[in-house]
């Protein structure tokens, strides 16, 4: 039999071999998608979600049709699997390293967005503390990154009621032109912290609201927890190194704080930041912290 003719009729294994690898490595590693749920929750609804699922059914069907024809086929299967085992980890290798430029990318671009707000920084707010009659505790934008990665609209809803955290106004808006955008407005929250202290914490912080992203990657079941937090790990270390590499000192005027919802209350998280940093005023640092 020709050559060619074995070649071009054994290559659907090369795919078949490719996507089946992918597929069950997928559903053993995702927490959101089982093959118990792909059994049980109906096979005409996971159809429509996996195409995947189509290829390898079709490319299945090619290659019966195929060794039916022609059982010479078969002598190509072993080199064909082989082929199709190396092209899964190499697909698995690069999807990796995009996954990982992706965690990189969100740092840089929200990078992007301190390097706008950060120069006025301590000008507003030292504004807000002259306008409001208090003291900010600690002068630099907390940033608070929670590890489901799922922001919320305010953090004293972050996960469960937080009665010493309230938000207490924002700082003097900025405006700048930027992007084609006149007198574009960006703002800043401040929150307080009141209950166990003699007199009230300022801070003014936020969630990087860009990692949003990671957390609706995973309800698409496009990310898993493991992979969340990997590239949770990579949007830290990178923002860090960005900061730290800054020669206009950012790294004095940012702080960033992993947080886990599950542990302790915001308002206990940045006390006891407050605490570690030891960047305070003296009148702060002697009240009692319960």
């Amino acid at each position: 039999m020709n050559f060619w003719i074995l070649f071009v009729y054994s290559q659907p294994l090369v795919v078949f071999t490719t996507l089946g690898f992918r597929f069950f490595e997928t559903q053993r590693r995702s927490s959101s998608v089982s093959i118990s749920r792909f059994l049980n929750s109906g096979l005409r609804s996971e159809l429509k979600k996996r195409p995947d699922i189509w290829l390898m059914i079709t490319f299945a069907a090619w290659l019966v049709f195929a060794v039916c024809c022609y059982p010479q086929v078969i002598a190509f299967s072993v080199p064909c699997c082989v082929l199709g085992v190396i092209m899964h980890f190499m697909l698995k290798c690069y999807t990796k390293q995009l996954r990982r430029s992706a965690g990189e990318m969100l740092a840089l671009s929200y990078f992007c967005y301190l390097k706008v707000i950060l120069p006025e920084m301590r000008k507003r707010m030292n504004e807000y503390e002259h306008k409001q009659g208090v003291v900010i505790a600690i002068k630099k934008y907390l940033i608070l990154v929670p590890k489901s990665c799922n922001m919320p609209p305010q953090f004293d809803k972050l996960n469960r009621i937080d009665e010493s955290l309230e938000h207490a106004r924002n700082i003097p808006d900025f405006k700048v032109d930027i992007a084609g955008n006149c007198d574009r407005v960006y703002k800043s929250a401040v929150y307080k912290i009141s209950v166990g202290l003699a007199e009230p914490i300022y801070v003014v912080m936020e969630c990087p609201a860009i990692l949003q992203t990671l957390w609706d990657w995973k309800e698409k079941s496009l990310l898993t927890d493991t992979e969340v937090a990997q590239q949770r790990s990579y949007f830290i270390n990178t923002l860090t190194t960005l900061a730290n590499q800054s020669k206009y000192g950012y790294n004095s005027l940012i702080d960033v704080i992993p947080y886990d919802e599950s542990g302790m209350l915001v308002s206990e998280e940045i006390k006891n930041h407050i605490r570690k940093s030891r960047a305070v005023f003296p009148e702060i640092i002697g009240q009692k912290m319960v």
